[in-house]
Order: structure tokens, then sequence, then C-alpha cells
């Protein structure tokens, strides 16, 4: 009994200092304006749908929508979709925009990043949320898709978006 009692101590002492050592100071997001890229500090939180889904109501202007029925959640930033995924599966997989080169790179190295089901299969990946990817690529790939969309935007209106990052 009196050795349980040690370990649980000990099990205590070190899940604290891990939390202590390992949570973030900041939680906020950090902008890179140089090289147009998010970072996050949310990299512990396992990725469910309802975690997307705040994560990419977090970036400016980005608002959700059912525009090909009930069952297809759409991110879009500027009336762009940038993210979407299906509501009515059982594996969570959520479409995402890429770089061509970035998303072959990433189609060999994960086997849970296909070609964009029903889209450009240059330019989208299908990647399953509950898979191998790790959780830090998760959000990096959103931020990526994000991105993406708003350097194509007009002058204006990137200038906006990114004065809000």
């Amino acid at each position: 009994m009196v050795y349980f009692g040690a370990f649980k101590i000990i099990l205590y002492f070190t899940l604290f200092f891990i939390a202590l050592h390992f949570t973030p100071e900041n939680p906020e997001r950090l902008y890179n304006r140089d090289t147009f890229s998010c970072y996050t500090f949310h990299y512990y939180t396992i990725m469910d749908i309802e975690t997307f889904r705040e994560y990419c109501l977090s970036k400016p202007e980005t608002t959700e929508g059912l525009p090909f029925g009930p069952d297809t959640l759409v991110f879009k930033v500027a009336n762009k979709m940038f993210a979407l995924t299906g509501l009515d599966s059982v594996e969570f997989k959520v479409n995402l925009k890429c770089d061509p080169d970035r998303a072959l790179e990433l189609r060999e190295q994960y086997d849970d990043v296909q070609p964009g089901y029903h889209m450009n299969k240059q330019h989208w990946n299908t990647v399953h949320f509950e898979g191998e990817v790790p959780n830090k690529l998760l959000y990096e790939l959103i931020d990526h898709s994000y991105l993406l969309i708003v350097q194509s935007l007009k002058k204006v209106d990137r200038e906006r978006i990114l004065a809000l990052l």
C-alpha cells in the first residue's frame, strides 16, 4: 500500500512537470508575414470535427455553410472555399487546398492523404483526420489551405485579411 501511494505521488509529480514544461506560455496565434504562414499552439488538442470547425472559424473573415446540401460543411474566406468535410461519413475526412508539389509529397509520405475527392486532384487533398497524420501537420495543412486562398485574392482583400492575422 505504501508503494502504491509513493508511485501515485511520483506519477502526479511527473505529469505536473510535463504539463508545466510543454504547455505554451502564450496560446495566441502567431503570424509570420514574411513567409505567409500561421503557427498555432493548439497541437496538443485532438482534432475532431468540432475542434476543426472552431479552428477554421477562428480565422479572419471565415464563413461556414452548406452549399452542397445538408451533408457537406464548407468553410470559405472571401467567398472562396478552403476546406470542406462530409457530415454523414463515419470517418472524419477533410478536403483541403494544397500547393501541387507539396500535395504530391504528402501523398507519398502519408497513406491518409489522398487526392481530393470530387475536387481538382492537383490542387486538393482529402486528409483522413483520424489516421496517421500528426496533429501538428493537420493544423499546418488547414493554415496552408487558408493562406493559399488569401494569397489568390485581389490585393485590397488580401491586405485587409492579412492585417487581421
